[in-house]
């Protein structure tokens, strides 16, 4: 039987008559309004809170344009993720330009990097779940979570990453973005890192890196891909606490979700969008954010 499809009318009335914690009570403002002003949803969760079950390729509009997604869905946990990185068989190069990593690249369906731009357009207002699931040619399989994760952009428009709340759900992986918060994404042509040698150069792919070889180098999920697991020193798909630094993972794949708010409306009103926000989208259009300047 086809399925009736929801009125914004109905949608609003539904969660008026709802009464929901106030530890929700944001987020499902926040879902109301964006379902109200704007088509398509804005994150995979809305997709999923509205009865999509299904991972895929969808729609959602965010910073006043849309934009395509992948976004797993985990019916069972009630959690919709939008994947922003997945490696799988090494048929997408990741040594890739600072524009590149911007823009992003490769294919959704596969393997791909979303973009710099757009993960900090989603992440930067909200607080973000990061969830990293990791796969070793041995069979194994480990699963993390980050309660809080967020990318950032500095005044010299530079990528931070920003990550707490260290979970593992499953396959005891470790905690190996650690040592990596708070740094700069590094490119081959951007070198952000604090080492005498290029670091995104030296292991051929963008990532936050501090130093090159070091006890705060504890992950690389965007390093050269290959198809055996024995490597040099940090060389590959690391993931450093679970298999090693002599270990290349098979593959991997990063994706988050809104999971809690870090500033209160008092704190920061811009948190809602707004109808006067949306119609200054084309002022938005017309001056996007700006690539670094050579440094």
């Amino acid at each position: 039987m086809k399925k009736k499809r929801t009125t914004v009318k109905e949608k609003h009335t539904a969660v008026e008559e709802k009464k929901v914690p106030v530890s929700k009570g944001f987020r499902t403002l926040l879902f109301t309004i964006n379902w109200s002003i704007t088509e398509p949803p804005g994150d995979c969760q809305e997709i999923l809170d509205a009865g999509q079950n299904t991972s895929g390729v969808y729609t959602i509009q965010h910073a006043c344009q849309n934009m395509q997604v992948y976004c797993r869905m985990e019916p069972e946990s009630g959690k919709g993720y939008i994947v922003f990185q997945r490696r799988l068989d090494g048929s997408v190069s990741f040594n890739r330009t600072w524009q590149e990593y911007f823009e992003g690249f490769g294919n959704l369906t596969g393997e791909f990097w979303l973009g710099n731009q757009k993960l900090h357009s989603l992440t930067h207002n909200l607080g973000w779940e990061l969830v990293i699931t990791l796969r070793a040619f041995d069979g194994d399989e480990a699963r993390v979570r980050y309660r809080y994760f967020k990318m950032q952009l500095s005044s010299e428009r530079k990528y931070q990453l920003s990550v707490g709340g260290f979970n593992a759900e499953s396959g005891d992986a470790g905690d190996s973005l650690h040592g990596h918060n708070f740094w700069y994404f590094s490119t081959s042509d951007k070198d952000y890192d604090l080492d005498g040698e290029n670091c995104a150069e030296k292991f051929h792919g963008g990532w936050w890196y501090s130093y090159c070889g070091s006890d705060n180098f504890k992950s690389n999920l965007n390093g050269l891909y290959y198809n055996n697991a024995t490597v040099g020193d940090y060389m590959g798909i690391q993931w450093v606490t679970w298999k090693g630094k002599q270990v290349s993972l098979k593959g991997c794949e990063m994706m988050a979700r809104p999971e809690w708010i870090t500033p209160t409306l008092k704190d920061d009103p811009k948190i809602i969008q707004t109808t006067s926000e949306i119609k200054d989208c084309q002022n938005y259009l017309s001056s996007p954010p700006r690539v670094p300047r050579s440094s």
